[in-house]
């Protein structure tokens, strides 16, 4: 793997990001740079190339609508379908651990981090749940208050003072618009619904950014018109509505670079359509939350997840429509990968599937669990593969 190359400035060791080279009166980015040591020619300079570095230890049971949250330290993989209570750690040498429990086992469940905590709530097997568990620095778990409202299908987002979860499903045709939000203490309060005149929304995505935990998307109960509206929690619970999505879909994914906030993928017709219903759309919102010019995946696509490692906002599964037809896959799972100027590449790694969750830690991002249809198949498999991606 490449070293880093550093230079003086200030009387500190600054590392270098990017370095250019002049070549007929153009710069011409440098990708590695290679000096001669002992005969043998060595990599002192990497330009930061995306690379699928391969599998971690799989988790502890194959399945999919797993809920994620990192800590420092620590990318935390807790709960999913089929029903688990089963939670496991990757350190940032990717060795894994098998932290206590979920305190009841579930799927569809939402996590976040605040504070030194990582939080799991809700979720949903042959019932609905309102249990949220936590666990410290040390992967200790603790047992906090319960969610207001018990449900599944939510998001939980951080904006650094609060974790913050949203509306939820309460059955299987009726939704809750109940938000809660835990303090980095862990104590639970409820923060403002979301803006919607249609009713309570699921299946929406969140990120965080400039102290702002920004939800978007989602479906209504009648299950055949989509919420786009961005519903923005700050540090005191105060909700805004700063802007819209370009399209209503639910099914995206959303990840922040800091400077940039990106909801990408989804869908915008009921479940039992196809055609033109799936996106490859990436939504983008400056860090005052005004809107900036769309970008978009390498193909349409739904149950994706993403995930920030620094310095790219990463894309990864889903199920998609162009490039494998409907509701098909790909032959290994894309990830498609925005810079600080959201220019993209796209890398391939691993099992293709959705449903599944990343998270990162180090200089690590995983990709875990999920589920896919083989070719030619109606049943869909559950798997518990780890993928790991890096730069070097």
């Amino acid at each position: 793997m490449a070293k880093g190359m550093y230079i003086g400035v200030g009387s500190k060791a600054r590392k270098v990001n990017k370095m250019y080279v002049g070549v007929g009166n153009k710069a011409r980015k440098v990708k590695k740079g290679y000096i001669g040591v002992g005969g043998v020619a060595r990599p002192f300079f990497s330009g930061g190339e995306l690379v699928y570095y391969g599998t971690a230890t799989p988790l502890s049971a194959e399945r999919s609508y797993l809920a994620a949250a990192s800590l420092p330290g620590y990318a935390i993989f807790a709960g999913g379908s089929p029903t688990t209570d089963a939670v496991d750690a990757y350190g940032q040498n990717l060795t894994k651990s098998t932290p206590s429990p979920l305190s009841t086992a579930r799927g569809f469940l939402a996590g976040t981090a605040v504070g030194n905590y990582a939080i799991f709530a809700g979720g949903s097997s042959n019932q609905y749940y309102a249990e949220t568990d936590a666990y410290n620095l040390q992967l200790t778990k603790t047992t906090i208050d319960d969610l207001d409202m018990r449900g599944s299908h939510l998001c939980g987002v951080s904006n650094g003072s609060y974790a913050i979860f949203g509306p939820r499903a309460t059955s299987g045709s009726m939704y809750n618009s109940t938000v809660d939000a835990y303090s980095t203490t862990l104590v639970r309060t409820n923060a403002p619904s979301f803006n919607s005149t249609g009713g309570p929304v699921i299946d929406y995505a969140g990120a965080s950014i400039n102290g702002y935990a920004v939800f978007a998307g989602g479906k209504y109960e009648n299950g055949n018109s989509f919420y786009k509206q961005l519903n923005a929690y700050n540090t005191s619970l105060t909700r805004t509505t700063p802007n819209k999505l370009s399209q209503g879909r639910y099914w995206l994914a959303a990840v922040s670079n800091g400077n940039f906030l990106l909801f990408g993928g989804g869908r915008d017709y009921s479940e039992s359509q196809h055609g033109g219903d799936y996106h490859d759309t990436v939504d983008v919102f400056t860090a005052s939350l005004a809107k900036g010019t769309n970008t978009t995946m390498s193909y349409q696509r739904i149950d994706l997840t993403a995930v920030y490692l620094a310095p790219c906002c990463l894309f990864a599964g889903g199920s998609g429509y162009e490039s494998a037809g409907p509701m098909g896959f790909t032959a290994q799972m894309v990830i498609d990968s925005f810079d600080e100027n959201l220019l993209r590449t796209t890398v391939e790694a691993g099992t293709s599937r959705a449903n599944l969750a990343s998270a990162a830690v180090g200089a690590y991002a995983l990709f875990a669990g999920g589920d896919y249809v083989p070719p030619n198949q109606l049943i869909s498999i559950d798997v518990d593969e780890v993928n790991v991606m890096t730069f070097v």
